[in-house]
């Protein structure tokens, strides 16, 4: 009989079991369309991905302007919580996974709460994540520093390509448009805020050979800040073409 897994062991095996999971997704993408288009909801994501931190339904007393649903999915991390690689978390993740030349759009409305820690340490709230080890994103939405940032990787340095300031408790809603290709000549990236473009279609690499990304929402951050934080995310519709 195997000796029993450790509590990290447990954690690590279940990382791995879901990694291993979306990476067994087939590259074809007929359709995108895998949330559910009247809220984020658990439950809605197929295949959703589930790591330690708390995670709740709620409906929101203020909804996003214009968003598809009262509904939103609040995401709290603690100090204290287990680590799972380099941070704290409460995420969930699509099944689906682009590959080269894939297309994605994607819409959704977020806030963090009142009492977001400002800490000048990273606090992702939205990333395309690479399949497989080595194990990072290609595509960030950081809430760090009283600052909401933007940036995007091929797999090694990172470019900022949009920053504002933080205001807690306001609504914004993102729409996200990208191809994900290993050459910059293929690749692109574009981003609106709140109706206005931030980011023009930008020609970038954002793969590395042989590899595919996927997406994830919630909250991941720095184990070493102290103060606990909530993010809510509303709406969260993905496609592959412009949304209407």
């Amino acid at each position: 009989m195997p000796a029993p897994l450790t509590r990290l062991g447990r954690r690590a095996a279940l990382v791995a079991t879901l990694l291993g999971a979306l990476a067994a997704v087939p590259a074809a993408q007929a359709s995108l369309d895998g949330v559910d288009g009247t809220g984020f909801v658990l439950g809605a994501w197929p295949g959703h991905q589930y790591l330690p931190g708390r995670a709740a339904n709620v409906r929101s007393p203020a909804p996003p302007p214009g968003a598809p649903s009262r509904v939103a999915m609040r995401f709290t991390v603690t100090h204290g919580q287990e680590p799972i690689y380099r941070g704290t978390r409460s995420e969930v993740a699509t099944p689906n996974l682009w590959r080269e030349g894939g297309v994605v759009w994607a819409d959704w409305w977020m806030r963090v709460g009142t009492s977001w820690p400002a800490a000048d340490a990273w606090q992702i709230i939205t990333q395309w994540h690479l399949d497989g080890p080595p194990s990072q994103p290609v595509l960030i939405f950081d809430a760090r520093d009283n600052r909401l940032q933007f940036a995007t990787s091929a797999g090694s340095d990172w470019t900022r390509r949009w920053r504002a300031p933080l205001v807690r408790g306001r609504w914004y809603h993102f729409v996200l448009g990208a191809r994900f290709s290993t050459e910059p000549a293929h690749g692109w990236v574009t981003l609106s805020v709140d109706g206005r473009q931030v980011v023009p279609r930008t020609a970038t690499a954002l793969l590395q050979p042989g590899r595919a990304v996927y997406l994830k929402q919630g909250y991941y951050r720095d184990p070493a800040i102290v103060p606990a934080g909530s993010v809510f995310i509303s709406g969260t519709r993905l496609s592959a073409r412009p949304p209407r």
